[in-house]
C-alpha cells in the first residue's frame, strides 16, 4: 500500500490520496492573536530635565513584536521600530505630555499615556529666627527642568536675590520661593523676628 499523498485543492482544502481512493479534510489555521499595546511610565527629575522611562514589556500578541515611540504625540515618531520594550526620554520643560506607542507584528496596535513633567524646588532654611536689624539668606534649588530661575516673594519686608530683610517690627513672616518655569511648584519658609536682647530658644 502506498503512503498518503496530499494535494492542495482550492483554499484550505487538502485531498489525501491513497491506494484505496481519497478522502478530504479541511486544514484549520490558527487565527492571529491581536496585539494588545500597553506600557508603564515613570518620571524622575534630574539636574536640567525630567527623565521619563517607559516599559512596554506587558504588550502581548502572536509572534515577534516591534515597537516605536512618539514622545509628544505629534504624529511624528521619534524612534525607529525596534524589539526593545523599554526606552527613555528627557523633557526639559514642565508640562503634561502624551506619549504614543505603536506596535507591529502579526497584527498592529497602538495606545497613548499621559505623564506630568514637574520640576522640584528645595528651599533652605525653612525656619529662621533673627533679631531686629538683621537679614537672612535663603537658597532655592530647582531640578527637573532647564530653567533654574526662582521667583521670590514675602508677606512683609523685602527680598532680593534670596536675602530677606524684615520690616522694623517683631513678628513672624513668610518667604516664598517659586519655580519660574512652573510657579505652582513652590516652597515656603517661616522667619521669626524678635527684639534685641531677648533670649531665643530654637526647637
Amino acid at each position: 500500500m502506498r503512503g498518503c499523498e496530499w494535494l492542495l485543492v482550492g483554499c484550505g482544502t487538502l485531498l489525501a490520496m491513497t491506494a484505496a481512493g481519497c478522502q478530504s479534510s479541511t486544514a484549520a489555521s490558527s487565527p492571529s492573536v491581536p496585539h494588545t499595546a500597553t506600557f508603564e511610565v515613570t518620571a524622575e527629575p534630574i539636574a536640567d530635565a525630567t527623565l521619563v522611562r517607559v516599559d512596554a514589556s506587558a504588550t502581548v500578541g502572536a509572534g515577534s513584536v516591534e515597537m516605536r515611540w512618539d514622545w509628544e504625540n505629534d504624529g511624528v515618531f521619534d524612534t525607529p521600530y525596534a524589539q526593545e520594550t523599554q526606552a527613555e526620554h528627557l523633557y526639559a520643560s514642565p508640562g503634561m505630555y502624551t506619549i504614543r506607542l505603536e506596535v507591529r507584528g502579526a497584527t498592529s496596535a497602538e495606545t497613548t499615556r499621559s505623564v506630568q513633567v514637574s520640576p522640584q524646588l528645595a528651599l533652605t532654611p525653612i525656619v529662621a529666627t533673627i533679631t531686629l536689624g538683621e537679614s537672612v539668606s535663603f537658597t532655592a534649588k530647582v531640578t527637573g527642568c532647564a530653567d533654574h530661575g526662582v521667583q521670590w516673594s514675602v508677606d512683609n519686608g523685602t527680598i532680593t536675590a534670596g536675602v530677606f530683610t524684615p520690616p522694623n517690627a517683631p513678628g513672624r513672616y513668610t518667604v516664598t520661593a517659586a519655580c519660574r518655569a512652573a510657579p505652582d511648584v513652590n516652597a515656603m519658609a517661616n522667619v521669626e523676628v524678635v527684639a534685641g536682647g531677648v533670649e531665643v530658644a530654637i526647637q
